[in-house]
């Protein structure tokens, strides 16, 4: 999911209490990102960009990609 870094918009909402599984990029450099509920998102690979990103009790749950160079979980937040 992509928008230009320029375009004002509408907060980006995730709202769920079952669990999804994601891999992939958000970038969404001009929103807020908002993850509610209870739920897990379940990711091997995940690039998250936003202006503002909330996680409100949603669990993340990474996953090693499994390659010989990167066998252990591994997070960061870089503003």
């Amino acid at each position: 999911m992509a928008d230009a870094p320029d375009i004002s918009g509408a907060d980006f909402i995730i709202n769920d209490n079952r669990g999804f599984d994601f891999d992939g990029i958000i970038h969404l450099p001009s929103r807020q990102i908002i993850l509610n509920g209870g739920s897990t998102i379940r990711a091997r690979q995940i690039a998250i960009v936003g202006d503002t990103i909330i996680i409100n009790t949603a669990k993340l749950n990474l996953s090693p990609v499994g390659s010989s160079g990167n066998t252990g979980r591994s997070a960061y937040i870089s503003r």
